[in-house]
Order: structure tokens, then C-alpha cells, then sequence
């Protein structure tokens, strides 16, 4: 489904979050980004940081019944 970029994502209310991995990388979801659509993707803003301070944001969906993921 058609969907629209979120207006606004914060860095400072996301929820870090650990992968399997130890890595020098910080990773978050902001919340305020959080969406279940009608279509059954769930949508949201993933945040990286990494240890110097440098944020890469993404907005990404994933259809977990099918393990498709889309950026």
C-alpha cells in the first residue's frame, strides 16, 4: 500500500533496542513512528548511532507474515 513519510522523528524520545551482535552501533525506534497499517506492514523510524555521534534514520515496513522488509 501507498503510505506517507512521517512528519517529524526524534532521535531523543527513540527506544534503543539491542541486536544479536555486540557492535560499536546504537540502534532505536522512535515510537511516535509506530504504525500497523491496514495492509498489515508495520511501519516505523530506525535509528542508528554511532559511537562518534553520527545518526543514520530510516523509515522502514515490514510484513511480518510474509518476512518481507522494505526501506
Amino acid at each position: 500500500a501507498q503510505t506517507t513519510l512521517p512528519s517529524a522523528w526524534s532521535a531523543e524520545r527513540a527506544v534503543e533496542f539491542r541486536l544479536g551482535n555486540p557492535t560499536s552501533l546504537r540502534y532505536a525506534i522512535d515510537p511516535q513512528t509506530l504504525t500497523v497499517g491496514e495492509d498489515g506492514v508495520v511501519r516505523y523510524v530506525f535509528i542508528a548511532r554511532s559511537s562518534s555521534g553520527a545518526i543514520n534514520a530510516l523509515y522502514e515496513g515490514v510484513r511480518c507474515q510474509t518476512a518481507e522488509v522494505k526501506v
